[in-house]
């Protein structure tokens, strides 16, 4: 069935499952010819390319040189034959990484882009993160080989930079909130939180605010009052604004404040991540809804048990987090066995709460961190996935 979340000059459509699941069902069938299509999000007549055949290695004569962890933004020109014909980066100071990379991507293949389902020359925004050691980066693409969003950010960006201009709908500020903290229970893989589908006018103002999910009880009512009375910003395309629909998401973090103080989408970083996070707003399915976050208190550092004097540095891992949380980190590269055995007892030690799907069910989700050594038992921790 069709969801229709954004209307505007064209509707945004999204192929999914049962709306109270709101389940992306990726297929793959075979073509008229017999080739099989991997189905993709479409919005705005858009389809953007799949990465089909990417080599596993990399034919360079030295691997582009980092410290310790490099994200390169990425600028693709996608032929309506699903070749790379230009690579650029944005970043002036990135550009010996986009010259180790051409070679390489010169050789992958996509399946291409349709534009009002006919094939078509597409620009892609991409990233790739180098580590320390690693010759192949990691590769980030709007659309990944199986069809799914896994950054929907980027994703967004990408349908913008090809013609579209808008700006999605989201919240601005919303009210402060009571709830009870006994009904934390910290044994539970997933925090509280509730999942609303607010219907905006063409001046931002709520209408219909249907419960899609909720754990939170009783405060499921609070929270649906409260978005009566947030501010919200209304989807504007090609320069009109226009009605549209949101995915409001109220969490009740762990190590906050209660009542809350009154949420803003723009906020310091020194805020505390957990009251930044405690709003999040989504203009349709797309993607996951809600990406891993660390469980302990405060978010940034880790203290790792026993005496412990480690060298200073930083250095970029890769890191999986199971649906319990339990989060392991791989370290590539030669490093001291003091550094390898800290590592592994991040691993033992260290929980997050899992990422979700819109079901509200946790799922298994690969990333990449940045670890800092301090010279003592504390870790810095920074995750690229978290603001």
């Amino acid at each position: 069935m069709m969801i229709q979340v954004l209307r505007g000059r064209q509707t945004l459509r999204l192929i999914a499952g049962i709306l109270l699941s709101f389940a992306m069902i990726w297929r793959v069938a075979g073509g008229a010819a017999g080739a099989a299509e991997i189905e993709r999000p479409e919005h705005y007549g858009i389809r953007l390319p799949i990465p089909m055949n990417l080599p596993a290695t990399i034919d360079a004569n030295k691997a582009a040189y980092t410290t310790s962890l490099q994200v390169v933004p990425l600028e693709l020109w996608v032929t309506e034959e699903g070749l790379v014909d230009s690579v650029a980066t944005p970043v002036d100071s990135l550009v010996r990484y986009v010259d180790y990379l051409r070679s390489y991507l010169s050789t992958c293949k996509f399946l291409p882009a349709k534009m009002d389902g006919e094939p078509s020359a597409c620009y892609l925004p991409a990233r790739a993160t180098f580590r320390h050691q690693v010759r192949m980066p990691q590769f980030h693409f709007p659309v990944d080989s199986a069809g799914g969003v896994p950054d929907r950010q980027l994703y967004f960006e990408a349908i913008e930079a090809n013609g579209v201009t808008m700006t999605l709908p989201h919240v601005v500020r919303f009210p402060s909130v009571f709830f009870d903290e006994e009904r934390f229970d910290t044994a539970e893989a997933v925090y509280p939180f509730a999942l609303f589908r607010v219907k905006l006018d063409a001046g931002g103002r709520p209408g219909e605010r249907e419960v899609v999910r909720s754990s939170v009880g009783t405060f499921t009512e609070q929270l649906r009052s409260a978005l009566m009375y947030a501010e919200y910003q209304p989807l504007v395309l090609d320069g009109e604004v226009d009605t549209s629909t949101l995915f409001v998401m109220v969490s009740f973090l762990p190590h906050q404040n209660y009542p809350t103080a009154e949420w803003r989408r723009e906020m310091a970083d020194t805020v505390s991540l957990y009251h930044r996070l405690m709003v999040r707003c989504f203009p349709d399915t797309v993607g996951l809804l809600s990406e891993p976050l660390t469980r302990h208190y405060p978010p940034e550092w880790f203290a790792l048990s026993g005496p412990h004097t480690l060298q200073r540095g930083r250095m970029g891992v890769s890191v999986s987090i199971d649906t319990s949380g339990g989060a392991r980190f791989s370290l590539p590269g030669q490093w001291t066995q003091e550094i390898r055995a800290a590592v592994g007892l991040l691993s033992e030690k260290f929980q997050m709460y899992p990422a979700l799907d819109y079901r509200g069910e946790p799922v298994l989700y690969e990333g990449e961190g940045l670890l800092g050594f301090e010279g003592s038992a504390l870790i810095r921790t920074r995750f690229l996935w978290l603001p």
